[in-house]
């Protein structure tokens, strides 16, 4: 290898080196724009769209004995907060890791996991998974395909 085809190397290897930070953030990103994309598909996006099974009830009673239809409401979206999907984040994990999480929410688990849970420290009830996060074929060609071209300009 010639000295001048070394140094030039050793420039992008520099230049890469800088651009791993900017790919862990991409990395975030591309992940939560993409978990929070199942809120408004209503399903989990893999390899295939998984579909989110409805609600039992579309409607609930106020405080004061009024019914509200609530069919038109998204089936992860409560009574028009949408704090879980609001919740998905991510977060640089050292160098080289991000990590999604949904800021602590005590309910997200048993909705993305299903299974029993109980309410208010005594009713208990059976969830249905309604998967928002996970591994996801699709995300990780997505970020493939962004890291690659990231490299691509860097090594050109």
């Amino acid at each position: 290898m010639r000295f001048n085809e070394a140094r030039k190397l050793v420039k992008q290897l520099k230049r890469f080196e800088s651009q791993i930070s900017d790919m862990v953030t991409i990395m975030g990103v591309e992940a939560k724009n993409h978990f929070t994309n199942s809120f408004r598909i209503q399903g989990f996006e893999d390899e295939s769209i998984k579909k989110w099974e409805p609600r039992k009830r579309n409607s609930y009673r106020t405080r004061g004995g009024k019914t509200i239809d609530d069919s038109s409401r998204g089936i992860l979206i409560g009574k028009g907060s949408g704090t879980l999907r609001r919740a998905i984040q991510y977060r640089k994990m050292g160098k080289y890791k991000t990590m999604i999480s949904t800021g602590g929410l005590k309910y997200a688990k048993i909705h993305n996991e299903g299974g029993i849970g109980r309410a208010f420290g005594k009713y208990s009830f059976k969830m249905k998974q309604r998967q928002f996060i996970g591994n996801s074929g699709k995300l990780n060609r997505k970020i493939i395909n962004k890291i690659k071209s990231k490299i691509n300009i860097i090594f050109a």
